[in-house]
């Protein structure tokens, strides 16, 4: 049997692991993007992390206010007049799963006009490093920590 503080420091842990993939994956996004423009290391990490992290503060603002407001509204019973029938959570979460990566690819595509790079790569660029972005380290920790919780 584990002790309360072992499982919450397992639960640290976990989070400590995301946020380190998260900016591996934009120190990664950088080395990549430098070897396909030929632009300084320190501009492309700057890009990136910068982009990754506006993106990041944005979706987690939106993502407060919909569970905010969702909230909100089960406590004041007034989710049974809306027309979902009970499905406004999922209704919401799908939104905002769909939301947050297309946020951050249009930071990013922004983000690209400082290098002068205005053509489809831009579009395909941005659209898969957005979605590296989300995916990727959410995949990697939510296997981390089911093996972490299956080793205990």
């Amino acid at each position: 049997m584990t002790s309360e503080s072992a499982l919450v420091t397992r639960e640290y842990l976990v989070v400590l692991f995301y946020w380190i993939l998260l900016i591996v994956d934009g120190v990664l996004e950088a080395i990549w993007l430098r070897k396909q423009k030929g632009i300084g290391i320190a501009r492309t990490l700057i890009f990136s992390l910068l982009t990754n992290l506006i993106g990041f503060s944005i979706g987690f603002f939106i993502l407060f206010v919909s569970v905010g407001v969702t909230l909100a509204l089960a406590w004041d019973g007034s989710m049974e007049r809306l027309p979902f029938k009970g499905n406004e959570a999922g209704v919401l979460l799908v939104v905002v799963v769909l939301l947050l990566p297309t946020l951050l690819m249009l930071i990013k595509r922004v983000g690209l006009l400082f290098f002068k790079t205005s053509n489809r790569a831009a579009w395909l660029f941005s659209l898969v490093s957005s979605l590296l972005f989300w995916i990727v380290p959410l995949v990697i920790t939510i296997g981390v920590g089911w093996l972490i919780s299956r080793i205990s």
